[in-house]
């Protein structure tokens, strides 16, 4: 996918005819523009949740950074919020502290918690969810490089909203979504059956022990 997103948003190779023009990231095809990642979507913050408010089990998951890592145990909520502060199938999730990832979000309405963003699309529309998707991974990629410390000064909440992005015609980002849909749809699948396997998996071995 990274390779579909630099031939269309890096390298521009669909857009070789196109005249150019220069921009603060370089150049781009005269008809693009540069904006700031703002403009595009907005990163909303998960809930906050006391040890106390965590149960054993209830209503609603609560999707902490651990989970897309190294813990498959879930803490539970009963509590009713705002629909902001949930996440659905194909919901775009940003974890930003101690531990760095993307992650579209492939299972059922879940309670994310404060150290997650969701990526909200009102501003533009959902097809914008791959592009964005790629480009923070990119971003991501650069600061790994330049280290840790690097990472944690520039993931604040107003440092990713003030990014500089490329921002293409609309029509150019609907057809990448159409390139690129087919292979998010394979992945999601793909993770869904590891998720599946692993759930067995500590099924057997808790009546083994038990």
């Amino acid at each position: 996918m990274q390779a579909i997103y630099k031939n269309y948003f890096v390298d521009f190779t669909p857009f070789k005819s196109e005249p150019t023009c220069a921009t603060k990231l370089g150049e781009i095809p005269a008809s693009w523009s540069v904006c700031k990642f703002c403009d595009l979507c907005d990163l909303l913050n998960g809930r906050a949740y006391s040890q106390e408010e965590l149960l054993d089990s209830g209503k609603y998951r609560v999707l902490r950074v651990g989970n897309f890592f190294t813990k498959n145990s879930w803490y539970y909520s009963d509590m009713e919020l705002e629909d902001n502060k949930y996440c659905y199938p194909d919901d775009l999730l940003f974890c930003w502290s101690a531990s760095f990832g993307l992650y579209i979000w492939n299972d059922v309405k879940t309670i994310y918690h404060y150290h997650i963003w969701k990526i909200d699309f009102s501003k533009t529309a959902p097809y914008y969810r791959e592009y964005i998707f790629l480009y923070l991974k990119q971003e991501l990629n650069k600061l790994s490089k330049e280290g840790h410390g690097s990472v944690m000064a520039h993931l604040t909440k107003s440092g990713v909203e003030n990014l500089d992005i490329v921002s293409p015609p609309e029509e150019i980002i609907k057809q990448f979504h159409n390139s690129i849909i087919p292979f998010i749809e394979h992945k999601k699948l793909v993770e869904k059956e590891v998720q599946q396997l692993t759930e067995l998996r500590e099924s057997i071995l808790s009546k083994m022990v038990s």
